[in-house]
């Protein structure tokens, strides 16, 4: 999305979103539609996040050829995912209407995660709807009712799930297993401002507020840093972990909570953490990190991260108005 918002880099973007339909979606069976993973896990959000990507890109593009050659395949995309949505209609599962308890992270566990698998995929369905509205397709309207409905079974979850949280007047904490209840401390992987990124939970309420204080009183959220991370190498099986309670998890979350702030009208909180980009999550090479130590600045593993790049160059853009 960065770079196609930027500049001409259609040569490289369009190549990889054939890579993500033309390659790696499958085309017929049971799963046809879905978008598998090149080499890693099979989490619930790859064929929604590779849609939210592929339709942004049309429409920076704004090219009707380009649309044409994806149109078909993030139809296909998009009846897998309103079939995975469908067979939780059933009360089955605790979150009616969203997708069944999936892979949703690297992190052990299979569960409805609705702050990752389906936060992600409802960012797919709105920049699908926005697309097929855009170029005047015959299933434009299908698709926003489908976002329509995708945002009523989620508000829908988001108040089945308050009561089931922790938190006062000044505080909350939503955990990302439906039907269940938060650790207090968290544990694991645990990103409620999911809901607000994706306009779940409305970015301006006082929601919003008391998830941001909850993680400022407990010093999980620092220095522009918003993403302290819960677990460590032990949880996983190592047998030790010089950086247990200094890890934190840059860029991706911190992108959620920097726009958020931007549409409160915290500038000042989104720049902190815009510059904790530059300040914790980059190299003096300028590569970016996927996790940051603060007792151990060179412990720098899964570097490059080359998404952050992305994400780094749309919060510029946005704080600066580009």
């Amino acid at each position: 999305m960065a770079l196609d918002r930027l500049g001409d880099f259609a040569d490289y973007t369009q190549t990889a979103y054939e890579t993500y339909f033309l390659t790696l979606q499958v085309k017929e069976g049971e799963d046809a539609g879905a978008v598998q993973n090149l080499s890693g896990q099979r989490w619930g959000c790859i064929t929604g996040g590779s849609t939210w990507g592929c339709a942004r890109h049309l429409l920076f593009r704004d090219s009707r050829e380009a649309f044409d050659l994806f149109r078909d395949s993030l139809y296909l995309g998009f009846r897998w995912m309103e079939k995975q949505r469908n067979s939780t209609r059933n009360g089955e599962y605790p979150g009616v209407g969203i997708f069944p308890p999936m892979k949703a992270t690297d992190w052990p566990g299979v569960f409805q995660s609705w702050t990752f698998t389906d936060a992600i995929n409802l960012m797919g369905y709105y920049w699908l709807a926005e697309a097929f509205e855009h170029f005047n397709d015959p299933a434009a309207a299908e698709v926003r009712a489908a976002y329509d409905d995708y945002m009523t079974c989620m508000r829908q979850v988001l108040e089945e799930q308050l009561p089931l949280s922790i938190g006062d007047e000044e505080e909350l904490f939503i955990t990302t297993k439906v039907g269940e209840r938060p650790l207090d401390p968290p544990a694991g992987a645990e990103r409620p401002e999911a809901l607000a990124f994706a306009h779940v939970i409305d970015p301006k309420s006082d929601l919003v507020r008391r998830m941001e204080n909850y993680r400022r009183n407990r010093g999980i959220m620092r220095n522009g840093l918003t993403d302290h991370m819960h677990d460590g190498l032990i949880f996983q099986g190592h047998n030790a972990d010089p950086w247990a309670g200094h890890t934190w998890y840059t860029s991706m979350f911190d992108m959620y909570w920097f726009y958020i702030w931007m549409e409160r009208g915290e500038k000042d909180k989104a720049w902190e953490t815009l510059s904790a980009q530059f300040k914790w999550g980059m190299s003096k090479e300028y590569y970016l990190l996927e996790r940051y130590a603060d007792n151990d600045p060179y412990w720098t593993p899964w570097m490059p991260n080359a998404s952050a790049n992305g994400r780094l160059l749309m919060m510029m853009a946005d704080y600066f108005e580009e």
